[in-house]
């Protein structure tokens, strides 16, 4: 029963948010935020069938599906944005990106940016609880060849940042974009604050580095963003189809 609760509730926030900003407010763009797609147990988690259902829809219904890069260069250069829009993204560089969302992109050739914590490239740990592997440098270099993935900064070791010392946040912006720029051969240009935290010192660190950054609270994009805290759909385990709708 209570379970039944929260997804009411979650259906009833989803609608009144696309209700007053999707639809009223006629914002064009939405960032989505993805984890892991694959068969494991986090809440995090998208299934690699529901994924490509969702990619599907995006293409049979001709939505402008762009690269992170392209809304971040129009916000700044104030350039409207184009309507119909979404923008596909993926937090911390899980294995699966590779094998099960990448083979998914390349079919409908979407562009995506995927921010790794360059601490943990090739590593496994467990994640709350679940065994996860991390993206290795040989995937990641063939991703960021196709032309449609665009791998930016998730700081060195996905810690707070906003828990940290001041030198210690700063260290881990740095070394990250740093690490990123020698690896890729291109500039590292976009952040995205580990667990969405951030406070007024950390921001002002990442705009003295980096030409955007995306948080993790619920909206659309539109012209008034900030762009070092940017709006996101989170997408996970806990979306069903029906409000996988109401978040593009």
């Amino acid at each position: 029963f209570n379970y039944i609760m929260k997804k009411i509730r979650w259906f009833i926030k989803d609608s009144l948010v696309y209700l007053t900003q999707r639809i009223l407010g006629r914002f064009p763009v939405s960032i989505l935020m993805y984890h892991s797609v694959g068969d494991n147990s986090h809440f995090f988690t998208v299934r690699p069938k529901e994924f490509a259902k969702q990619m599907h829809y995006l293409k049979s219904n001709n939505y402008n599906v762009l690269s992170l890069a392209h809304v971040v260069a129009d916000l700044n250069a104030g350039r409207p944005l184009p309507t119909h829009s979404v923008v596909l993204t993926f937090d911390d560089g899980y294995e699966d990106n590779f094998s099960n969302a990448y083979p998914i992109l390349k079919e409908y050739n979407f562009p995506a940016t995927i921010f790794v914590s360059s601490g943990l490239i090739g590593v496994e740990r467990a994640v709350r609880g679940v065994s996860l592997h991390y993206l290795n440098k040989e995937q990641m270099l063939e991703m960021q060849a196709s032309g449609l993935i665009d791998f930016q900064s998730h700081g060195m070791s996905h810690r707070n940042l906003t828990e940290l010392p001041e030198i210690e946040s700063e260290r881990e912006l740095k070394e990250s974009k740093s690490f990123l720029e020698s690896l890729f051969q291109k500039k590292i240009n976009l952040f995205a604050y580990p667990f969405g935290a951030s406070n007024a010192f950390i921001r002002e660190a990442v705009r003295g580095l980096f030409s955007g950054a995306v948080g993790v609270h619920y909206g659309y994009v539109n012209k008034k963003s900030s762009i070092f805290d940017l709006p996101r759909q989170s997408i996970d385990s806990k979306v069903t189809f029906r409000r996988f709708l109401l978040k593009i």
